[in-house]
């Protein structure tokens, strides 16, 4: 049997500091149920104590949920209970850091893609098109984002030669 071998040190070591149970599982060659009642059988518990006061201290700092969970060590959901349960009340509005001009500057005039922009900011690229038309910015044209993207590759080739011809057959594009 696995569980007599089992070191309670290492393993309690692991399954705290495991996010996912199913990783610890496979490493066992187990199921998570079972990685779960070995747990329970030693007495650990994965649960996660925030105090108010710290829970005070890392909302002031205004970044998104996300952000404030990981920096408690917990889960987006874990960090909405305790808040509920403190009665604390904040809006976590991650476009407090986007400026509509830089938001206009990487969609408009550098082209970039919602996926790119959502990375970028730590949101769904569903919430950056839809921030995108609520400010009514105008639809990128992806031909001319092409057609760009071949000038831009052409560019290097035309500079390493001296001939002028060929810079101005370039310019003329």
């Amino acid at each position: 049997m696995l569980i007599l071998s089992l070191n309670r040190k290492v393993f309690t070591d692991q399954y705290l500091n495991y996010k996912n149970i199913e990783d610890l599982a496979k490493q066992y060659g187990c199921t998570g149920q079972t990685i779960q009642n070995w747990a329970k059988k030693f007495g650990i518990s994965r649960k996660i104590n925030i105090s108010k006061k710290m829970l005070k201290k890392v909302l002031i700092k205004n970044l998104t949920s996300t952000e404030t969970a990981a920096k408690l060590k917990c889960s987006t959901p874990t960090l909405y209970k305790y808040m509920k349960l403190y009665k604390i009340e904040h809006n976590f509005n991650p476009f407090k850091k986007i400026n509509i001009d830089d938001l206009y500057k990487l969609r408009v005039i550098e082209r970039r893609t919602y996926k790119y922009m959502a990375n970028l900011y730590s949101v769904s690229d569903t919430f950056i098109r839809n921030r995108c038309n609520e400010f009514e910015f105008p639809p990128v044209d992806a031909n001319k984002k092409n057609r760009e993207a071949i000038e831009w590759k052409l560019k290097p080739l035309v500079n390493k030669r001296a001939d002028k011809k060929l810079k101005e057959l370039y310019e003329m594009l």
